[in-house]
């Protein structure tokens, strides 16, 4: 007796069936695709963060991480010589010598950078870094800016995005990361805050 195979028929029902299920499953999966990116970008800027520190600490040199809102990208530059004193030498080039600049690192198209979102009476989690916050605080950026962190040789972090850095006085700042539907529908509840504190340039992550 022979093997019997499927018939045209049947897999065009199972095609249909396959269809109906991926259509039912997709929002799912692109919700979980989107939370795995936004998870991803948000400890690829935590690791771009502290090896700047490490890297500032250990060559007794200033190390800069750049942050592009405009494009969504960030970028390190190796002020070895120490002349970028100001968020202005940043923004030009003008403090950047051959072989200071890292590579630019984009975020993916469906997350970017944005406005921080917190609770307000600040929770005690979020007084070091936003002591004044509200719920539309831009605390160290507001989107279309660009700013920078820079880390000395003694590990602490200074926040560029201040005219004045000194004026931090030890508050430092934040990086907000946001899926970009999310932000669009002003919703703050998957959104990834990256906090730094300029005395001792601790970096902590708040969020998924």
């Amino acid at each position: 007796m022979k093997d019997r195979g499927f018939t045209l028929i049947e897999l065009m029902v199972v095609i249909v069936i396959i269809g109906i299920m991926l259509i039912i499953a997709s929002p799912s999966i692109r919700n979980w695709y989107t939370g795995f990116q936004l998870k991803s970008s948000a400890d690829n800027i935590m690791n771009t963060l502290a090896a700047a520190r490490l890297t500032a600490i250990n060559n007794n040199s200033n190390q800069i991480v750049v942050f592009n809102l405009s494009n969504n990208s960030y970028y390190v530059i190796n002020d070895a010589n120490r002349d970028c004193t100001n968020l202005s030498d940043v923004t030009s080039g003008s403090c950047v010598q051959p072989g200071d600049l890292g590579p630019t690192h984009t975020l993916p198209p469906t997350i970017q950078f944005g406005y921080v979102q917190v609770a307000n009476p600040v929770p005690q989690a979020y007084s070091a870094i936003f002591p004044t916050a509200t719920t539309t605080a831009c605390a160290l950026f507001c989107k279309g800016n660009i700013g920078a962190v820079e880390f000395n040789a003694s590990g602490k972090a200074i926040n560029m995005f201040s005219p004045d850095p000194a004026s931090s006085n030890g508050i430092g700042g934040a990086i907000v990361l946001i899926p970009d539907s999310d932000l669009i529908n002003n919703n703050s509840s998957r959104q990834i805050i990256i906090g730094f504190v300029s005395m001792t340039g601790a970096v902590v992550k708040f969020g998924e």
